[in-house]
């Protein structure tokens, strides 16, 4: 999930946002947890957040825990006042890439196509991301996948990303293996609305 910041998002009530999330990973009924704020590194294509959660559910038992559980609607409902909630992007799917790791960089975009991808298109650009695995070596994790549908209101599908540092984040986004897919999502998206933030992992 990614938010931008009203007017209201003053230090201090931002500062009580993360610890709020903190709070849901620790005593929550998550399987696995991160946030953090955009470090203003200003890469890739879209518009930049200021707020990420990532949150690892082992199954769906476990996702209709967490929609239920009264710390998670309390917490949700302080960041809903601090943030402009008609610009928050929001997507569930199934990851397959690595844990977090403390103090490397993720990078995470949400996107909304344009038309539905049909299944050439889907085989393209599924063949140039898993190129860039060996095409960019300063990428470490690679994951994407389309959203499960499992709430209203959600894009359509996401790429995160993530490197050891931002010089290694910098590198992959002027690779050329790197900018033919972001080229490819470009002409398959809806730019306007591409959501994106680079944030460094369990660090908050």
């Amino acid at each position: 999930m990614l938010w931008r910041w009203n007017a209201a998002a003053t230090p201090d009530r931002r500062l009580k946002a993360k610890e709020g999330l903190a709070y849901i990973r620790f005593g929550g009924l998550v399987d696995d947890l991160d946030f953090g704020e955009d470090l203003g590194a200003d890469l890739g294509a879209g518009q930049a957040f200021d707020l990420v959660l990532i949150r690892d559910h082992v199954d769906q038992a476990s996702w209709d825990a967490y929609v239920d559980d009264p710390h998670h609607k309390r917490v949700g409902g302080d960041i809903d006042t601090i943030t402009q909630m008609d610009l928050t992007a929001r997507v569930d799917y199934r990851y397959y890439g690595p844990p977090s790791s403390r103090g490397a960089i993720r990078h995470v975009a949400m996107f909304r196509w344009r038309t539905p991808l049909d299944d050439a298109q889907r085989a393209s650009l599924g063949r140039e991301l898993e190129g860039l695995r060996t095409a960019c070596p300063s990428l470490r994790g690679l994951a994407y996948g389309d959203d499960l549908e499992l709430g209203t209101g959600h894009v359509d599908w996401v790429l995160e990303a993530h490197f050891d540092d931002l010089d290694a984040a910098r590198s992959f986004f002027a690779d050329p293996a790197q900018q033919t897919v972001a080229s490819m999502l470009d002409a398959l998206s809806d730019a306007d609305r591409t959501a994106r933030l680079q944030h460094r992992m369990l660090s908050g």
